[in-house]
């Protein structure tokens, strides 16, 4: 056996296991099993050769890097190295130094993924805009501008839930706000298995514009009853603060001065139907391609 590195793993560890070695090793599990631990580690096991050579110095430069690459490649879309499975010297990374910077710096604080996604997330290369005010986008090895991304299944599920419910039942505290995020997490399974995984150069595709447009149940689950976003708008007499609420809420920012005069209007040419027009502006922001999309 080889690490990528071009040492070679040797030891007793490394050969296979016999016949016998395989029945205590199953043995242990199974009485760990009835026993609610751990079972012991095996007495033949090339994987933890593996870790052992991937961690030693002059060995684990490589793994330090393939992580900073993976979880760089996580939070900004595209890797320090692309393709992420392809890191050799016949193909350098956009940014040598920062990849050596970061490595080092994980394998100096004992590998604290922690600490490094709290770095990437508070970079200002992380803070970027996707727009881009020139006549032409930099290539994106440079990072020059955020990479547009759709949302997960997950994360869109959760959104949804989160956008249209009424900002004031949110608790104050945040250990409070913690325990309500995860409840709202539990229940978003289903909703989640109606969208799509979304790889590179996602669309929004026929089935999710008329999951949007069609489906009654969806529409009702969500803009409906009290604790909902369209319940508090409701309990707001003044028109354009109805509209800065439904901004605010569903895309995190203030409304700019033509999207609250457009929205204002709109509520105001339907007061004989304040909360089916309460409905339409939620429904028109939550279908919107700001927010499907991290950018």
């Amino acid at each position: 056996m080889m690490f990528l590195t071009g040492k070679k793993l040797d030891g007793p560890n490394l050969r296979r296991p016999d016949k016998e070695e395989k029945k205590k090793a199953q043995d242990r599990v199974n009485e760990a099993k009835k026993a609610k631990r751990s079972p012991a580690a095996p007495e033949v096991s090339a994987r933890a050769k593996l870790v052992e050579t991937a961690l030693e110095p002059g060995q684990r430069d490589f793994f330090a890097r393939a992580i900073v690459n993976r979880l760089w490649y996580r939070f900004f879309g595209r890797g320090l190295v692309m393709p992420l499975d392809q890191m050799h010297s016949e193909n350098p990374a956009s940014h040598p130094q920062l990849l050596e910077w970061l490595a080092r710096d994980l394998v100096e604080h004992d590998y604290d993924l922690r600490r490094l996604i709290r770095g990437l997330v508070l970079s200002n290369a992380y803070a970027r805009s996707s727009r881009w005010d020139g006549d032409k986008a930099p290539p994106e090895k440079l990072f020059a501008v955020a990479q547009a991304r759709a949302l997960t299944p997950m994360q869109m599920a959760l959104s949804l839930r989160l956008a249209t419910t009424d900002p004031q039942s949110l608790p104050a505290d945040q250990a409070d706000l913690e325990k309500r995020l995860e409840a709202l997490a539990k229940g978003v399974d289903n909703l989640a298995a109606l969208f799509p995984r979304p790889g590179e150069n996602f669309q929004v595709g026929v089935s999710e514009a008329m999951l949007f447009a069609n489906n009654q149940s969806l529409q009702k689950d969500l803009l409906e009853g009290n604790g909902k976003l369209v319940a508090r708008m409701m309990q707001i007499a003044e028109l354009e603060k109805r509209a800065e609420l439904a901004v605010r809420t569903v895309l995190s920012r203030r409304p700019q001065a033509n999207e609250l005069k457009a929205l204002t209007e709109y509520l105001s040419r339907r007061e004989d139907r304040a909360e089916a027009a309460c409905q339409q502006v939620v429904w028109a922001l939550l279908t919107s391609a700001e927010f499907r999309f991290n950018h």
